[in-house]
């Protein structure tokens, strides 16, 4: 199970990369990928800047359940093979 599905949702549908995670919290890439990963815990101050850049709640972002495959962004029908 992913430990934060919403954090990851919005990285894809913004195109947001683990690099610019990083420049955000002032961390190593290394750190925001154990973080994503569930190895490594957010911090209380990161949780609220990553709400803060995404424009959302700090308490939707980082809930617990888990998303429904059909609220899940998923591809353009027209996009490229290697993008699906």
């Amino acid at each position: 199970m992913d430990p934060y599905p919403r954090v990851r949702m919005l990285m894809r549908a913004r195109n947001v990369k683990l690099y610019h995670v990083a420049e955000l919290l002032r961390v190593s890439d290394s750190l925001v990928c154990e973080k994503l990963q569930g190895r490594s815990k957010f911090a209380p101050h990161e949780k609220t800047r990553l709400a803060w850049f995404f424009g959302v709640k700090e308490e939707w972002l980082f809930a617990q359940e888990e998303i429904p495959a059909s609220a899940r962004l998923q591809p353009a029908p027209f996009a490229p093979g290697w993008a699906r």
